[in-house]
């Protein structure tokens, strides 16, 4: 940064002045003409009455000063370049600029006009004017590697991040120890996603400035970017051991604790960040993630409300406490959510998806229907959607609709295991077992492993008469889930209607012993000794399946006139 030397009457002083002008915090130039002691007072002698006002923060006197001379001077330009300063100051970049632009017409290689017009212009949010006046700072002062890191920070905000990177290059080539040009590459490196070389420049700023914690705290959020969330802890813990009161930080660490699932952590982080800062949307919204990840819902839906409290207009936060309701069984309460989050953002489709499932939970197929059609419309290449509405249409007994949601479904994706097994079930209902068949032995493709599909197709075999096969299949069944006794009473009841009573009891026995109470066992075994003439073996099984519920067994006792 560079201070001017300015001449006011017989001594000297220097000014050295601080900007805000949406470039960062800038030293700006300001010098005077030389004074002099005529009387009435001159031009000179109203220039340094106007830095004698800025100087002692009084602006709107100084300018009053400056437009004086003006009036007595109008030919000199760094009287226009301190008024322009002085106008910055109160924040009228637009006068700023058009004074600066004069100082600059009377001496075209005025360095600090130049410089001072672009923070104006940044000011303006006008970044492409900015980094053209830097850019003729930097013909006149080529060695200045200040001009350089704020013409920077003029092509970060358009987002030219390489060209900023370039340009912070060129400022610590010319100042080796400037910490602000390491720090706000980094920034830019992160902007690009190249968080590693991030890092190596927070670690630069690091060295040169041990005890800054926002270079902590900004290579913690690197080291998350990078998956590195116990690296960025340490960072974290290093940013609050140096500013305890840095709400952020706390904040940033609870997330880091989250990613973890370390959500115990995060909460008491969390509390941190919402004591320093109450109105941390951030902090409360987060929070409310962590316990009901914890399954404290009540407690989520509390921060909810005060996210709610302090950003009305967000949809997300009312689709979250929705899902929270929803946890709880309060479908009611989660739609009205629902019907709020699609109220501000009508095209938000995870909304429309829950909304659609509270609907269902609710029994309200019908309109959880019309909520997937809003889903399905938003994001047409989403097999899930279709996946879903079929279910709908399914509990609403529409099969065939049910079936063509699911052949969407499988075109969009077809290694979509749910959507073939559950076509499957639709084809069963609509006793199209060729189909349902085909269906099943594409999950059977798909996961070989899921001892369900096997049974589904066995079942369905056994349906179309086709024992063997249904037998060979629940063996599959029973190889790969041998402690249930599901697979053993339909493997006997294949082998019993193929009359392979022998086989039929050995099965039905196995399942019994797995399970003394199973009344589809029992009931089984019960049919099959009724079969080959074991009546009383037959009435102990359907007592005991009658016991359990089974309405065959109960059915079969009655017609004997027999008790369960």
């Amino acid at each position: 940064m560079r201070v001017e030397e300015c001449d006011v009457g017989s001594g000297k002083f220097w000014l050295v002045l601080l900007f805000a002008g949406g470039l960062g915090w800038f030293l700006l130039d300001v010098c005077h003409p030389s004074a002099a002691a005529a009387e009435p007072p001159s031009a000179s002698d109203w220039a340094n009455k106007g830095l004698a006002f800025f100087g002692t923060n009084q602006p709107r006197e100084a300018i009053d000063a400056y437009s004086k001379a003006i009036e007595l001077n109008p030919k000199d330009a760094d009287t226009y370049r301190n008024r322009g300063l002085a106008y910055s100051s109160l924040g009228d970049g637009k006068r700023a600029v058009e004074d600066y632009t004069k100082a600059i017409e009377l001496n075209p290689k005025d360095v600090a006009a130049y410089r001072n017009r672009a923070f104006a212009h940044g000011s303006l949010g006008d970044y492409a004017q900015a980094i053209k006046d830097f850019d003729m700072v930097a013909e006149l002062d080529p060695k200045d590697a200040d001009v350089y890191r704020n013409r920077a920070f003029a092509y970060g905000n358009l987002g030219d991040h390489r060209q900023a990177i370039k340009d912070f290059d060129k400022a610590i080539e010319l100042n080796q120890k400037d910490v602000a040009a390491y720090r706000n590459r980094a920034f830019a490196y992160g902007n690009l996603g190249d968080h590693r070389q991030a890092i190596k420049d927070f670690d630069m700023a690091a060295e040169m400035d041990p005890k800054d914690p926002d270079v902590y705290r900004n290579r913690g959020l690197a080291y998350g970017n990078l998956g590195d969330h116990k690296q960025a802890i340490k960072d974290f813990d290093r940013a609050v051991e140096l500013n305890p009161k840095d709400g952020d930080a706390y904040r940033h660490r609870g997330l880091a604790y989250r990613s973890l699932s370390d959500d115990k952590r995060a909460i008491e982080d969390f509390n941190e960040a919402t004591a320093l800062n109450p109105k941390d949307v951030a902090a409360y919204r987060n929070r409310a993630f962590a316990h009901g990840r914890l399954g404290d819902h009540r407690q989520a839906i509390k921060d909810f409300d005060m996210t709610v409290e302090l950003d009305p207009k967000d949809p997300d936060v009312y689709r979250n406490r929705g899902l929270a309701y929803g946890n709880l069984g309060d479908h009611k309460q989660a739609i009205k959510d629902f019907d709020k989050a699609v109220e501000l953002n009508p095209k938000d489709v995870a909304a429309y998806r829950n909304r659609a499932f509270a609907y269902g939970n609710l029994g309200d197929h019908k309109q959880a229907i019309k909520d997937f059609d809003m889903v399905a419309e938003l994001d047409p290449k989403d097999p899930d959607v279709y996946r879903n509405r079929a279910f709908a249409y399914g509990n609403l007994g529409d099969h065939k609709q049910a079936i063509k949601d699911f052949d969407k479904a499988v075109e969009l994706n077809p290694k979509d295991v749910a959507a073939y097994r559950n076509r499957g079930f639709a084809c069963v209902k609509l006793d199209d077992s060729k189909r349902a068949i085909a269906d099943f032995s594409k999950v059977i493709e798909l996961t070989p492993k899921d001892p369900e599909a096997y049974r589904r197709r066995g079942i369905t075999y056994s349906r179309t008469g086709d024992h063997r096969r249904a037998i060979a299949d629940f063996d599959k069944m029973t190889e790969l889930n041998p402690g249930s006794p599901d697979g053993y009473t339909l493997r006997g009841a294949a082998y019993a209607a193929l009359g392979k009573y022998k086989r039929a009891f050995d099965d039905f026995n196995r399942a019994v012993e797995l399970n003394p109470k199973d009344p589809e066992a029992r009931y089984n075994r019960g049919l099959a000794f009724n079969t080959v003439g074991k009546f009383p073996e037959a009435i102990e099984d359907m007592k005991i399946a009658s016991r359990s519920g089974h309405e065959g067994a109960r059915e079969f006792l009655a017609k004997q006139g027999i008790a369960w």
